[in-house]
């Protein structure tokens, strides 16, 4: 199955806001599976994404849909979605 690696990079002192974040997108991808690095301080989490639920993702979030910079990273794959607190990245994995 197709599926889309989404990995967060933290700064420090902002955790909290993009685990929200990431809950956010978690909740809007049924069948997603969040995880963090588990080789290191914890500052890397990642949300794997069926392709299947990318496919509805015009039709689900509405709070991300005036963010003109994440629909392009949902369109070409592999590019960084930089945010005041932490970066986003999101890539085509098999």
């Amino acid at each position: 199955m197709i599926q889309y690696l989404v990995s967060c990079r933290l700064k420090e002192g902002y955790y909290d806001e993009a685990i929200e974040f990431i809950h956010t997108l978690q909740a809007y991808y049924p069948g997603s599976t969040l995880y963090a690095d588990e080789f290191g301080p914890v500052n890397l989490i990642y949300l794997m994404i069926p392709f299947e639920s990318l496919a509805s993702y015009e039709d689900r979030v509405d709070c991300l849909r005036n963010d003109e910079r994440f629909m392009h990273l949902v369109r070409e794959g592999t590019m960084w979605f930089e945010r005041k607190t932490f970066r986003i990245r999101i890539l085509r994995a098999l």
